[in-house]
């Protein structure tokens, strides 16, 4: 049995505030795909928690909508990760908070990092000290530190994003949707503007860079509304 959760995860750091709904939605999209193209074997049996082993019903309510019973099968070695969907992305202008990267690139201690990482919201409370602690943990781990400063010299360089990357996204030809916090802090929100009539644009107020933690339910709508 499979069961997605709805926590948050990121450079293998759980964050204390989870995404309302997210297992739910990342099983139905699996649901969608493996409907999709029946045609390949997948290991999907049931969704149906009347399927599922008597000794997991006491679970029901846990598990309705965010759990496959699977049967275990021989994975065909082909990944592939396709994204209707952009949050805050970096890549659709110059501009960037820099002193953001730096900030949190640098700081080794939790009075130094939390101010910046107050910057990704647009409500600073949300930033835990456990969010802080788990942050630090994870700047710690061996090789981490360097790996962050070489990202930011590269894709920072002088203080502006070395990649834009609009043509692109309007030359993809594919609907997709571009969610962005009014408030965000790091990157301008005016970077939503001025893309192709393919591209979808949200801006939600009240919201920062981590829109998605900010306002989960917005945003799952937005996504689902994308995906029907």
């Amino acid at each position: 049995m499979l069961v997605a959760s709805d926590r948050l995860s990121a450079f293998d750091v759980v964050m204390p505030n989870g995404i309302p709904d997210k297992g739910k939605v990342l099983t139905f999209l699996s649901k969608f795909w493996f409907e999709k193209f029946d045609w390949i074997a997948n290991h999907l049996i049931s969704m149906d928690i009347a399927d599922y082993p008597e000794v997991t019903h006491p679970y029901a309510q846990d598990l309705e909508g965010r759990s496959m019973l699977v049967r275990k099968l021989e994975p065909l070695p082909v990944e592939a990760v396709a994204r209707g969907y952009l949050i805050g992305s970096a890549g659709l202008g110059t501009e960037i908070d820099r002193s953001y990267i730096d900030g949190f690139v640098q700081s080794r201690k939790r009075r130094d990092v939390k101010p910046h990482l107050e910057k990704l919201f647009s409500d600073p409370s949300l930033i835990t000290r456990q969010l802080v602690e788990d942050v630090l943990k994870f700047k710690r781990l061996d090789g981490v530190e360097d790996a962050l400063a070489t990202v930011a010299d590269q894709l920072f360089a002088g203080g502006l994003q070395s990649a834009v990357l609009r043509d692109q996204l309007d030359a993809l030809k594919l609907p997709a949707q571009l969610i962005w916090g009014e408030e965000d802090r790091i990157i301008p929100p005016v970077h939503a503007g001025g893309l192709s009539t393919d591209v979808a644009t949200h801006t939600v107020a009240g919201a920062g860079h981590m829109v998605q933690m900010e306002a989960a339910a917005e945003v799952n709508r937005l996504i689902r509304q994308l995906a029907s």
